[in-house]
């Protein structure tokens, strides 16, 4: 597995992802998806723009006027811009606000929302540095703060906020470690902490405990879930490891999400097409539960998300990729029970839902747009069209995660 983890890793170095993924499931399965499995290294640069005019696909109202504090936010991996959305809570509706320049094209990747949505994170794999943005939660402007190196070669990928000990995080594929950051009153970043080497190759997804205290990182080329508790002064101390596909050994896990209640970890692994569950334990130990299948093995998953609904309950959902589809699962006491899949994506990769677990959305990466489903009974998801991540369309922005404001 680490050779063929270690030839996808040259593969996307060089910037073939194609390659990357005839590596990894043969060129049958690839087709002509395109694929992003890791950070760019160019540094090539394009001008911000912006729109009055957004263009969705749904039907409805959707207001390019804020509601406060309803927002939405999506990398471009492929030109270097934020795509920043209104979003209506009642319809579940998103509306393109503007777009705008985050450094190095290829490049953006994970972003994180902090303090009740005034301030917002966005890695860049490109340039190696994490962005800070002031958020205006009335009008939705954005206004730079700064922003961190987040180490040399480093390809930051996925980050993660932790408003309990205020707190952030990122997973660094380029020289695999994990960097912490503590989070200031004005919502810039110092630096406290960087873990590398105990078996981290290239961690690319990761997630906070919902009640603070731990975070939990995959490694796509090790092929194993690290979990690592978080100091007071934001240190990071490991707790545990395992594969990521539990006794079958290590696979290519990507996604990772944690349960509302901070009992069970949730990650996807790419070449197996399953959802590996763990459960937590004292001290943020991770113990392998059961793995589940997304329902055939070349769906290559790679986002994953949880939508808790206090009515119909809590459901879990993956973007696979490779088939462009999305698996919808009912979760009971840490068990996945595979209810549905959805097809007539575009390459999904990043997904998120609302924090009522009305609404989701997936990110498709090779059509530069956003779908939008409401959340049923039994996970069941009805469309409700379509958002383009830049005016007009471009299916070359290549986007890939998504956040929301709390």
């Amino acid at each position: 597995m680490r050779s063929i983890a270690g030839r996808i890793m040259r593969a996307i170095a060089a910037g073939a992802w194609l390659a990357a993924m005839a590596v990894l499931f043969g060129a049958e399965a690839c087709g002509n998806n395109a694929i992003f499995f890791g950070g760019a290294t160019t540094t090539a640069t394009v001008t911000s723009t912006s729109t009055s005019a957004p263009t969705s696909t749904a039907t409805g109202t959707a207001s390019a006027t804020p509601t406060p504090g309803v927002l939405g936010f999506v990398t471009n991996n492929g030109d270097g811009s934020l795509s920043e959305f209104s979003r209506n809570p009642s319809t579940g509706l998103m509306a393109l606000i503007a777009s705008t320049n985050v450094g190095a094209s290829p490049g953006p990747t994970g972003l994180a929302v902090g303090a009740s949505g005034q301030f917002l994170y966005v890695a860049n794999a490109g340039d190696t540095l994490i962005r800070e943005y002031a958020v205006n939660v009335s009008t939705g402007a954005l206004t730079a703060l700064a922003s961190v190196s987040d180490g040399i070669n480093s390809a930051p990928q996925q980050i993660t906020y932790d408003p309990v000990d205020s707190f952030l995080c990122a997973a660094n594929q380029g020289n695999g470690s994990v960097s912490g950051y503590l989070v200031n009153s004005n919502g810039t970043l110092t630096a406290s902490a960087t873990f590398s080497g105990s078996g981290l190759v290239a961690p690319f997804g990761i997630a906070s405990a919902p009640g603070g205290g731990a975070i939990f990182v995959t490694d796509i080329s090790a092929g194993t879930v690290f979990s690592f508790t978080v100091g007071a002064s934001g240190s990071l101390t490991l707790a545990s490891t395992n594969p990521s596909l539990g006794p079958a050994g290590t696979g290519t896990p990507q996604g990772i999400a944690v349960d509302p209640r901070g009992l069970f970890v949730y990650v996807v692994d790419t070449r197996a097409a399953v959802v590996s569950v763990f459960s937590v334990g004292t001290g943020a130990a991770l113990t392998f539960v059961a793995s589940y299948s997304t329902s055939a093995l070349i769906n290559q998953p790679v986002g994953i998300a949880l939508a808790n609904n206090p009515t119909l309950g809590l459901f879990l959902y993956t973007s696979n990729q490779a088939v462009s589809t999305l698996s919808a699962f009912t979760v009971t006491s840490g068990a996945l029970t595979l209810a549905s899949s959805l097809g007539g994506l575009g390459s999904p990769t990043g997904l998120v839902s609302d924090s009522t677990g009305s609404f989701l959305y997936a990110v498709n990466q090779i059509l530069g747009t956003v779908s939008q489903f409401s959340i049923g009974s039994n996970a069941s998801l009805t469309s409700l069209g379509s958002v383009n991540t830049e005016n007009p369309q471009n299916p070359l922005s290549s986007p890939l995660y998504i956040v929301l404001s709390p």
